[in-house]
């Protein structure tokens, strides 16, 4: 078994699902397995990208109509694994090689229930390209911090960020 459940949610964005999955490839720790949910019915992609990549860590779960945003984002919530953590990452993200590592280490040191992470701000371009704005979602650039306060109260707020859960 695993340590970690990766539920990747994707919806008509193959060239930017590839670039996800191949982040999580990259990880510096391989002990997950990643469940890739086309939320598009009619987008065979997915599911033939899952098949070439011939990775049995990759799992691949077709709807049966198109779920939407939020109820697919509420599967990695309400469809747990046999794994003891589970990660969110949407098709338009990617991460950093040791993003996982340090994330599960970061779990493993505390008593923390719930993780999320500082998110660098990329610009898409026109020609497809992406550049770093230098950026983050919080002022914060490193290091690790303990908020004290009930995460459903803050679900949707700046400080509960999907794509780096």
């Amino acid at each position: 078994m695993a340590l970690c459940r990766i539920y990747l949610i994707t919806y008509k964005r193959n060239n930017l699902l590839t670039r996800a999955m191949q982040s999580l490839i990259g990880q510096t720790i391989t002990d997950w397995v990643c469940e890739v949910h086309n939320d598009g019915p009619a987008d065979s992609f997915p599911g033939q990208y899952v098949q070439a990549l011939n990775d049995d860590r990759f799992v691949m779960k077709d709807h049966a109509a198109n779920y939407g945003a939020v109820k697919s984002f509420n599967l990695a919530f309400t469809a747990p694994g046999n794994e003891k953590y589970a990660g969110l990452l949407e098709d338009d993200n990617w991460w950093a090689p040791t993003f996982l590592e340090e994330m599960l280490q970061a779990l493993e040191d505390s008593s923390t229930e719930i993780a999320v992470c500082n998110e660098r701000v990329w610009l898409e371009n026109a020609d497809g390209s992406w550049t770093n704005t230098g950026n983050t979602i919080w002022p914060e650039t490193s290091g690790q911090e303990l908020f004290a306060y009930r995460y459903t109260d803050n679900c949707g707020a700046a400080k509960i960020c999907n794509s780096a859960m």
